[in-house]
């Protein structure tokens, strides 16, 4: 218990401590100070924990908590909004120990809860980037490809658009098969310069054939 007491004051997780007999829930000051409560709350009943989560979550949430204590495993984990005291809510990643008496009855949990409030909005500021770069991708008129030193890994739709070609004929097909043969040597040349240098950004031109066998020139920015 002191052991426990002192690992809960010094971590800035919510920990908390369920006695699932009495229902009563001990709390650290980290729930305070995570989510903006006064000293006189939380109430160390249990309700006051089920009323803070968010209401499309709380069915969920209180779902998983009975099957982990009906079962006869030691862990339970979940992800959900909990309310801070001005009313927002705050994405918890919550994780419990469950203890168990000699008939396998659960008894106590002790958890603790981590605010991912600042992960959860990078990753969905990261996904936006995502799909407006992929906008841009799928729907820019330049060709829009990434390749190795032998073929495309990836290609956009201008690729078909412009050179006549599917996406999969121009992925399975070496880059140097639809290169003029005199760029060949100019372009390699191109890229050895780039990697050996370590240069970011670099441009050229070059001739790329046709599905129809007419050469296009092509303008690299890479």
């Amino acid at each position: 218990e002191e052991r426990y007491r002192l690992v809960a004051s010094a971590t800035k997780d919510v920990v908390w401590d369920w006695n699932l007999v009495t229902g009563a829930i001990e709390w650290n000051e980290a729930v305070n100070l995570a989510f903006g409560y006064g000293p006189e709350e939380p109430t160390d009943n249990g309700v006051w924990w089920t009323e803070h989560i968010h209401p499309d979550d709380y069915d969920a949430v209180w779902t998983s908590v009975e099957a982990a204590m009906a079962g006869t495993g030691r862990y339970w984990a979940g992800d959900y909004r909990f309310m801070r005291a001005d009313g927002s809510y705050a994405h918890v990643n919550d994780r419990g120990y469950i203890v168990r008496d000699d008939t396998g009855r659960a008894v106590r949990m002790i958890g603790a809860m981590t605010d991912m409030t600042a992960q959860y909005r990078a990753q969905a500021e990261l996904q936006e980037a995502l799909d407006e770069l992929n906008l841009v991708y799928l729907h820019s008129a330049d060709m829009i490809g990434v390749a190795n030193q032998t073929h495309f890994l990836r290609v956009n739709p201008a690729f078909e658009r412009i050179l006549g070609y599917s996406a999969d004929e121009l992925l399975n097909v070496p880059v140097a098969n639809i290169t003029h043969p005199d760029d060949l040597k100019p372009t390699q040349d191109q890229i050895e310069a780039m990697n050996e240098h370590h240069i970011a950004m670099m441009g050229f031109v070059n001739r790329f054939r046709r599905k129809d066998g007419v050469y296009r020139w092509i303008e690299w920015n890479t």
